[in-house]
């Protein structure tokens, strides 16, 4: 792992004992439920979802959007002999074009190495990671990439053509449901109301396996989604 938590053997329980400091500071930008993980299952949840933990049961996994491509601008760097912080900002582009940019504090350590010629130097891991949204939307570093504060005309037609596009991935089977609700839809940030044309019994699907089920079916508590 790229974070500084105690190796735990293969087989073995990982926990974080009640009454412990923690060993990593985390707070992501887009965190659904809390927002600061601490523990270990907090940042597994964030990342690939599927908590059993009822907490993070929101979490659909930032890590499984299909993101091609990154990139990071470093505004600056602080360097001590067994810790750095760097301070800058990311973006990330997934395979719709969507894009997700944030502003970001990581301050690692140097892990536990294998001595090498005489030198044991572990690589870095991740101690603290602090992440949040511009207040304007508006990356300052970037060229010619913007998080659009305000919305108008364009935006949304951005919108309407990027559900259209993804829709018809789903159906030629590029694409699952869920990746297509994750990536449109706003369950995980705030409520949604969603009240397709063709759901009958169930027509107001104000939950994210609510929509999961009108596009794919096979949820028993909508039993007549046909997908």
């Amino acid at each position: 792992t790229m974070y500084d938590y105690p190796y735990v053997a293969v087989g073995e329980e990982r926990g974080d004992r009640e009454g412990d400091p923690p060993a990593v500071l985390f707070k992501p930008a887009d965190a659904s439920g809390p927002q600061y993980r601490n523990t270990f299952e907090g940042v597994r949840s964030y990342f690939i979802g599927h908590s059993e933990e009822k907490e993070f049961k929101d979490d659909t996994g930032f890590a499984l959007r299909y993101w091609k491509s990154f990139k990071f601008k470093v505004a600056g760097i602080i360097l001590q002999p067994k810790s750095a912080w760097a301070m800058g900002e990311y973006e990330f582009v997934d395979n719709s074009d969507g894009k997700v940019g944030a502003q970001y504090t990581f301050g690692f350590v140097r892990g536990k190495g294998v001595e090498i010629d005489g030198v044991k130097e572990g690589k870095l891991r991740i101690k603290v990671f602090h992440a949040s949204f511009p207040h304007d939307g508006q990356l300052q570093i970037f060229e010619g990439s913007e998080m659009r504060h305000q919305v108008d005309v364009e935006a949304v037609e951005e919108a309407q053509a990027r559900w259209g596009r993804l829709l018809s991935e789903v159906s030629s089977g590029f694409r699952s449901a869920s990746q297509l609700v994750d990536n449109l839809y706003a369950y995980s940030i705030r409520p949604v109301l969603f009240k397709p044309a063709e759901a009958n019994k169930q027509p107001f699907r104000l939950t994210r396996d609510g929509a999961i089920s009108y596009y794919a079916g096979g949820d028993k508590n909508f039993k007549d989604d046909f997908g």
